[in-house]
């Protein structure tokens, strides 16, 4: 498979055999047994890391293979990526170097010629692209359209930049957790997405199509 890298604005596109991913299981499996013990994840010492920061930790790693190329270490740490995060197709790394901010983009799970939800790409761990229809759930589907409105703001983020580009986050209210809508060129762009995520959201939670 081709796992794209994207470092300071320019992508380096990796591959990383099939039989790799099949063969490396037991040196993937010390890596988790490993990191079982804790991870530093840049300023903050994580006890516990769950699948998302542990693949934060490792494309860290794998950024450092690539700057300094290291082919040998790179297709390991890839192939760990491709392994625990299934159909994955881009990282993005953070040009500050702040591993929390490394984000991870899917492959698109629609029919061929399916439309695209209102311009909106969210990536997941374990995911592919999805609306927010499938994000937040249960909707709510009655509130009033003041308070709808008012917890829909709460739940899109501000838009803000990294590095370049423009993204905002929302908050899945399955888990808890903000998940980061894909990065856009422009600041104009990024606001209207997080319009329409914004309106999406309260329509669910409203039941009201205006």
């Amino acid at each position: 498979m081709i796992l794209n890298v994207i470092i300071d604005d320019q992508i380096y596109e990796l591959n990383v055999p099939d039989p790799l991913i099949a063969e490396a299981g037991d040196f993937f499996a010390r890596m988790d047994r490993d990191m079982d013990q804790g991870i530093q994840m840049s300023m903050e010492w994580v006890a516990s890391p769950n699948q998302t920061e542990r693949c934060q930790y490792v494309a860290n790693r794998l950024h450092s293979a690539v700057v300094n190329e290291n082919p040998h270490l790179g297709r390991m740490m890839a192939g760990y990526i491709c392994a625990r995060l299934p159909g994955i197709e881009t990282i993005e790394m953070d040009e500050t170097g702040e591993m929390r901010n490394i984000a991870f983009r899917f492959a698109a799970d629609a029919a061929p010629g399916a439309p695209a939800a209102a311009g909106i790409s969210v990536s997941a761990p374990g995911m592919a692209p999805v609306d927010t229809a499938h994000l937040f759930a249960p909707p709510a589907g009655d509130m009033e359209a003041e308070a709808a409105m008012e917890q829909a703001e709460q739940e899109v983020s501000k838009v803000f930049k990294i590095g370049r580009q423009y993204r905002f986050s929302m908050l899945n209210r399955l888990t808890g957790e903000w998940v980061d809508a894909a990065t856009v060129a422009s600041q104009e762009e990024a606001e209207a997405l997080r319009q329409q995520a914004v309106r999406s959201r309260y329509q669910e939670l409203s039941g009201r199509a205006d």
